[in-house]
């Protein structure tokens, strides 16, 4: 499961990589890994709330990652599809 998730991590920073501008990248790496980030840090806590605020902070980061690689996907294709009727 571990394996999965970290070839799904790394997919998805490469497709945005290559779709988004750079700001727009770094802006996104930047959201996500702090989602992950806060969601570690409150199940760190030994309270039964916590496990379950975690767990919502582990759902956001992976729907805003799936979410930024899905509009980059849909943003590349667009932009080949408008390069390729120019020429």
């Amino acid at each position: 499961m571990f394996f999965t998730g970290l070839l799904a991590v790394i997919v998805c920073v490469i497709v945005q990589y290559f779709a988004l501008h750079r700001a727009a990248f770094g802006r996104s790496m930047f959201i996500t890994f702090a989602m992950f980030l806060v969601g570690f840090m409150i199940s760190l806590s030994p309270h039964p709330v916590s496990q379950i605020l975690s767990m919502v902070f582990y759902v956001l980061g992976w729907a805003f990652l799936l979410f930024v690689t899905w509009y980059a996907l849909v943003r590349r294709y667009k932009m080949k599809k408008l390069t390729n009727s120019k020429s």
